[in-house]
């Protein structure tokens, strides 16, 4: 899994191949065929804001525990309160994300596969006429509403959205 800041398309190697245009329209042409996947991605975010939040109020609980326990050093008690937050609240939401990941590469790895031909050749880019694409390589024509595909999934130009 590759890290990113602030471009989540450039996560995926699937993707290297085409600019920043044709990834935001690809991975909204996924977003929108796939609604449940985003639903589902953001209430398990929503639960890990929860979860967070529990845990957090349960480490706090701990550290007023520590603060009053004059056993501990003041250095020990700094380090677990640094730790507990960070640990209570960032797993939750690190495994939020990681679901969200999970489930982009599931929906843009069955979109990719979606949009080739019966020899394997893509039809990313090809020209739309008449709602069917032609493969170059085997001469297959394929009907983008037999599989469920759109103009913008298959990162047509201006002219093919507009010949729809």
């Amino acid at each position: 899994m590759r890290l990113f800041v602030d471009k989540i398309y450039r996560a995926f190697p699937e993707l290297d191949p085409f600019d920043d245009d044709q990834c935001k329209r690809m991975m909204h042409g996924v977003r929108k065929a796939k609604p449940w996947g985003t639903i589902a991605t953001l209430a398990w975010i929503g639960v890990s804001v929860l979860i967070s939040a529990f845990m957090s109020v349960v480490a706090m609980m701990i550290v007023v525990e520590t603060v009053f326990d004059q056993t501990r050093s003041d250095g020990l008690v700094i380090v677990s309160t640094i730790l507990t937050i960070a640990v209570s609240a960032g797993l939750p939401m690190l495994f939020a994300f990681l679901a969200r990941h999970r489930w982009l590469r599931k929906a843009l790895v069955a979109h990719l596969k979606q949009a080739k031909s019966v020899c394997g050749y893509s039809l990313l880019g090809l020209t739309i006429e008449d709602g069917a694409v032609q493969c170059p390589e085997c001469g297959e024509r394929i009907r983008l509403v037999d599989r469920g595909l759109t103009p913008e999934m298959l990162l047509a130009g201006e002219s093919a959205r507009e010949s729809r």
